[in-house]
């Protein structure tokens, strides 16, 4: 009795290694270049099958699915390894992966199906080959900077492009402003959006961003472009601020920053004032439109859905223009809003700021002082306007734009904390 058992135990024992009694090996090693990465830095997996014998169709699992990341997989690649004196050929899948929350990464468990002969043999066999889980901490950004403005990549090229001219701007004229940002190693979708700065005398239009992931042999990139239309609807200077970008590098671990200069725009007079409405009317539905498409997952619009928009666009705003032309009344309160609009104290303030640029010259000096006429001072003067700012006096020749703004912004500030029914046009 006690010999069967023995014969038994055996037989269990080689029915258990069976993959082996060919002499065949066959395992999965999976590696990792990081153990832990910030939101948005990418990891390297690396899956590798081995056979002691060779691979006679390829392995693809095509792209995985990691919970709270980001995957993008790149093609086999054929590998060899040494041990013991044995040399194995190997079957390499490298995947990036992307975090996009601060919740630790598991890179599962898979089940790799591959095809191999026997040790001696010639024709493939299917057989099933598991790896093991791997685990990836996940670090959230540092906290001086704001989470809507990271980004993680090795480099960052940044564009900026206007659809007009901006030195010959007009009242009613809309201009889109574009910024392309190319960013190595990172996919589009963690790429932020830009934080666009309202900009005094113009109404902000967001336009819909474009992205596209860029996928090479061995790299990968993604670009994001950022629009925004500008409606110029006031005469005279606008500022638009500088517009600063952030990335953080993960192999130098340092922050970098991307600065877009600033521009001053001079508006010029337009006599077709009363077409703004039209155009906002107008760009307004085009922003809603974009809105309703993103929401709802809507795809691209053929050429004749864009052909039947122009047209009927093109129609609306060509009746609404006739018809303004037209009625003696709407006319009448153009040339009327014109009239208020060059007697208000904004205007009075951008003809200051216009010729502060040659601080010495006498239309600066008649400047200031009609302005100072449009303020409920106590007398209109230089010196009654430092006093209500609670700013040190100062010479006309002293006082730059920049001076110039926060005079103003104190007496609003100082008006605002009184009781009175003084309202800045």
């Amino acid at each position: 009795m006690s010999r069967v058992l023995h014969i038994g135990l055996i037989l269990g024992m080689l029915i258990s290694s069976a993959p082996f009694l060919n002499g065949q090996k066959l395992w999965a090693e999976v590696e990792v270049d990081k153990n832990s990465v910030y939101v948005g830095e990418p990891v390297q997996v690396s899956i590798t099958v081995y056979t002691s014998t060779w691979f006679t169709r390829g392995i693809d699992l095509g792209n995985l699915r990691v919970e709270n990341a980001f995957t993008v997989y790149f093609r086999p690649v054929s590998t060899t390894k040494t041990d013991a004196g044995n040399t194995y050929a190997g079957v390499q899948l490298i995947y990036k992966v992307f975090p996009y929350t601060q919740k630790d990464l598991l890179f599962p468990e898979l089940n790799i199906q591959v095809e191999s002969p026997e040790e001696g043999g010639y024709r493939g066999i299917t057989q099933n080959v598991r790896s093991k889980a791997v685990r990836i901490r996940v670090k959230p950004a540092p906290a001086t900077l704001e989470s809507e403005d990271w980004l993680v990549t090795p480099g960052l090229r940044v564009s900026e492009t206007y659809s007009k001219s901006l030195n010959d701007i007009r009242v009613g004229d809309v201009v889109e402003r574009s910024v392309v940002r190319n960013a190595d190693e990172t996919v589009a979708d963690l790429i932020p959006p830009i934080s666009w700065d309202s900009v005094d005398g113009t109404r902000m239009y967001l336009q819909r961003p474009s992205v596209e992931n860029i996928k090479g042999r061995t790299q990968f990139s993604a670009r994001r472009t950022d629009r925004v239309q500008y409606l110029f609807e006031d005469e005279g200077e606008v500022d638009f601020p500088e517009q600063v970008l952030y990335w953080f590098h993960p192999s130098r671990q340092k922050l970098f920053k991307k600065t877009l200069p600033s521009h001053t725009v001079y508006v010029a007079a337009n006599p077709d004032l009363g077409m703004l409405q039209t155009i906002r009317d107008s760009l307004s539905l085009m922003e809603s439109t974009d809105s309703m498409e993103s929401i709802e997952g809507g795809g691209k619009k053929s050429w004749t859905q864009w052909l039947i928009l122009a047209v009927a666009g093109t129609s609306v705003f060509f009746f609404a223009f006739v018809i303004y032309r037209r009625v003696p009344i709407w006319r009448a309160n153009r040339s009327e809003r014109r009239t208020r609009y060059f007697k208000s104290e904004s205007y009075a303030f951008k003809q200051v700021l216009h010729f502060a640029k040659n601080p010495d010259s006498k239309e600066h000096a008649n400047a200031v002082y009609h302005w100072l006429d449009t303020l409920p001072l106590h007398s209109p003067t230089l010196e009654a306007a430092f006093n209500q700012g609670n700013q040190p006096p100062r010479t006309l020749v002293e006082m730059n734009p920049s001076a110039w703004r926060s005079l103003r912004k104190a007496l609003d500030e100082n008006r605002a904390s009184k009781t009175s029914d003084w309202i800045n046009p």
